[in-house]
């Protein structure tokens, strides 16, 4: 969590909080030059408070630092907005349309999850239509949950795929396919890696 530590009335203070958390978050100084034509002599003017910037200049920062704007400019309210979505990532990464787009409320308070510990996953067989994940559903996976008869993305022999598991005695994992198409099957715990429990599945078909 980062918290400001600097005087929320000067108004420099909350610019080089703002510099310093983008710099947290990777992003490079000579960035933010070209994103908002302000110099690097300038910014540590507004830094030291030798030259106020204008309105347009610090709705460039905010934007950039990704930090709220009422705060930036006022000091008033908080630094880091709450923002409605989050990215989540897939799987492989290799998706390329990047990270999915998923409500922030949705995840926390409905399905309790936490960002970190969730992924995103594009399904690729219909092994399991029956619980109404698709060829081309997208599958959010919960990271925290990997044990318990329940739905699971998980790995067998380098092959990633849904399924339902059952825990069984001696230490055997029944794959279970909820498709008449598809055998189910019995495999040693040690051969069947899972990566998470399903928690939501959008889309497909």
């Amino acid at each position: 969590m980062v918290v400001f530590m600097g005087d929320s009335e000067r108004l420099g203070d909350r610019i080089n909080f703002a510099v310093e958390f983008a710099k947290k978050n990777k992003k490079q100084v000579s960035d933010l030059v070209v994103h908002s034509g302000i110099s690097r002599a300038q910014l540590s003017r507004y830094i030291n408070e030798t030259n106020e910037p204008t309105v347009s200049r610090m709705v460039k920062i905010a934007n950039f630092c990704d930090v709220g704007l009422n705060w930036l400019m006022t000091g008033e309210g908080e630094p880091l907005e709450t923002k409605p979505y989050i990215d989540i990532a897939f799987h492989d990464h290799s998706e390329d349309s990047g990270p999915v787009k998923f409500e922030r409320d949705y995840l926390e308070k409905v399905l309790r999850l936490k960002e970190d510990d969730c992924l995103m996953y594009t399904n690729t067989s219909d092994a399991m239509i029956n619980r109404g994940i698709y060829n081309g559903s997208l599958v959010l996976v919960d990271l925290t949950r990997q044990r318990g008869d329940d739905v699971y993305l998980i790995t067998i022999n380098q092959d990633t795929m849904v399924r339902r598991l059952q825990f069984l005695p001696g230490g055997q994992v029944k794959v279970i396919s909820d498709n008449e198409a598809y055998e189910d099957y019995t495999l040693p715990e040690a051969e069947v890696s899972v990566v998470g429990r399903v928690a939501w599945v959008g889309g497909g078909r």
